[in-house]
């Protein structure tokens, strides 16, 4: 319902697909529409036939005198399915089929849905996996949902890399799980297969094996995961799955350009020297835990019950994957993310703040989970108000100020 709120009155479809999102989306067009990988068919299309002042972004960049697509293609690989839908549907209704009239953006934002939903199932599978209650995976799964910027990137932007990243990494939570548990060899496969198409929605993404040593859960099966690779024929398969959507983004940049390797992001780059750190995650300006505290309930409630119970390898790994993302995150030359709601980039690995949240959850009795529950809702609200005011712009999308934040804390228009 609320998808249809927002994309589907009126030419609220236009703003479905923008900023960064065109050029994920953009490679569908350019391959089965056009078969341009020159970029030509941009000016006709974003400069004139759906010109939009407010939406008007180029997402191309040059490369050794020739335009590029400066975005990888891994987030068009998984709109493929609801791409093709609208395509067939505007053939048939007699629609413009030019990959941009009204159905493409439409069904692309319920795609979106499909693949938060996909994220969130393999999430509550993967409770299961962990034995934690049914109720507990729910109302975790709700209260994250609607409580973090998942819930913002999933309707308002869906168009973003960021809910497809998640479900990927989701998924990979759980069959990394299963493969520890079954040994069985298929579990590693999908694992691979799901990596490799993870490192082909952004390439950042390879942070993600920091996560490994938490999700094994102890000391003693981190050591004994190079045993379970007990053959050259598992190792081989394997690395062949990871390389086989980096080797079709490496086929794509040769036909745009020539060359099997680039870097597409022109003068944009990492600053490993000058990390803004603290600012990610504190600041007026996008600090993470300002705008989405869950993220921070959950990661601080579960490092205190996990010190309580001794559990330091727990600890310790999950203290090491957030620093090591935190100090990479912030590490990039617009730490804020340009326009964007709380730190966009963690959304991607929410399923560890998933676990941390249900592990909380489980643990808790009587009254201290009544009112860590209160907390968590007063929180939900809390997300809910500030994604209006984001919305709305009462929150600016780049310029917040604790000033600012304070004049409008708390008020709806």
């Amino acid at each position: 319902m609320i998808n249809f709120n927002l994309h589907w009155s009126k030419d609220a479809w236009n703003g479905v697909i923008e900023s960064d999102a065109k050029g994920y989306y953009a490679w569908l067009p350019a391959v089965f529409i056009y078969q341009d990988l020159q970029w030509d068919f941009f000016e006709k299309i974003e400069k004139q036939k759906y010109y939009d002042v407010h939406h008007y972004y180029d997402y191309r960049e040059g490369w050794k005198g020739k335009p590029i697509n400066k975005y990888f293609a891994g987030v068009a690989v998984m709109e493929l399915p609801f791409f093709l839908v609208a395509h067939i549907w505007a053939l048939a209704s007699g629609e413009e089929a030019d990959g941009f009239s009204k159905s493409y953006p439409l069904t692309i934002s319920l795609g979106t849905l499909f693949c938060l939903g996909i994220g969130l199932w393999y999430s509550a599978k993967l409770g299961k996996i962990y034995g934690f209650k049914p109720i507990i995976i729910s109302f975790a799964l709700l209260i994250f949902t609607f409580g973090t910027n998942l819930f913002y990137y999933a309707l308002i932007e869906p168009g973003m890399s960021h809910i497809y990243s998640f479900s990927l990494f989701a998924a990979i939570a759980y069959y990394f799980q299963n493969w520890i548990i079954s040994q069985k060899d298929k579990y590693l496969y999908f694992v691979a297969v799901l990596s490799g198409l993870a490192l082909m929605v952004r390439p950042v993404n390879c942070i993600f094996i920091f996560a490994l040593p938490f999700l094994t859960g102890n000391w003693k099966t981190l050591i004994s995961l190079p045993a379970q690779l007990n053959s050259k024929k598992i190792i081989i398969i394997s690395l062949l799955l990871i390389i086989l959507f980096p080797c079709l983004q490496s086929l794509l940049f040769y036909l745009e350009t020539g060359d099997f390797i680039i870097y597409s992001y022109g003068t944009e780059s990492f600053n490993f020297a000058a990390p803004h750190f603290w600012d990610i995650l504190f600041s007026y300006k996008k600090g993470l835990f300002l705008y989405t505290p869950i993220y921070g309930v959950a990661l601080i409630l579960a490092s205190v019950i996990y010190t309580y119970k001794k559990d330091y390898f727990r600890l310790l790994s999950l203290a090491l994957f957030f620093i090591i993302i935190n100090y990479i995150l912030s590490s990039w030359w617009s730490w804020w993310y340009g326009g964007s709601f709380s730190g966009r980039p963690y959304v991607d690995f929410g399923i560890i703040f998933l676990i941390l949240l249900m592990s909380v959850l489980n643990q808790l009795k009587g009254i201290k989970f009544y009112l860590t529950s209160i907390l968590l809702i007063a929180l939900v609200a809390l997300c809910q108000i500030q994604t209006y005011q984001y919305r709305y712009y009462l929150i600016h999308w780049e310029d917040m100020t604790k000033e600012k934040y304070w004049e409008v804390f708390l008020k709806i228009p």
